[in-house]
């Protein structure tokens, strides 16, 4: 998960739709560039309420590769001691998406399908799209 090339990158984004936003703060999803072992990685340690199965959870994006190019995902998950777990993906983009302004996103249609880290790991179903704002303030 090499996430070096954000050490450039702005502390603090606020990821979320146009509709949360105007309820505020607490219903958009609040990531911090953070080291994770010898890297870094924007991390969630609150998701809005409803957001994950599990409690202890947090949300996090690690860059991954297939044979669509490079994408961004976000995962639902926890924090093992110097790393984090992943338990499921939830969302990707290709876009630049620290950068303000809309960005596109896939949804994986069987994200929750993964209750427990034991469970069998689901591939991911990445289907509808949805246009999400990243602001750096709120």
């Amino acid at each position: 998960m090499a996430m070096s090339m954000l050490s450039s990158m702005p502390h603090t984004i606020y990821i979320g739709t146009s509709k949360r936003f105007t309820k505020g703060a607490e219903h958009v999803w609040k990531y911090e560039l953070v080291p994770v072992g010898e890297d870094q990685t924007f991390l969630c340690q609150k998701p809005p309420n409803g957001s994950t199965a599990n409690p202890q959870e947090v949300w996090f994006i690690c860059r991954e590769t297939d044979g669509d190019g490079d994408w961004w995902v976000v995962y639902v998950g926890r924090v093992e001691g110097s790393h984090l777990e992943q338990r499921s993906p939830m969302f990707r983009t290709q876009d630049e998406f620290w950068i303000q302004g809309p960005h596109e996103w896939q949804e994986n249609a069987h994200s929750e399908s993964r209750q427990k880290y034991e469970d069998d790991w689901v591939v991911p179903r990445w289907d509808s799209r949805l246009t999400v704002d990243t602001r750096w303030e709120v």
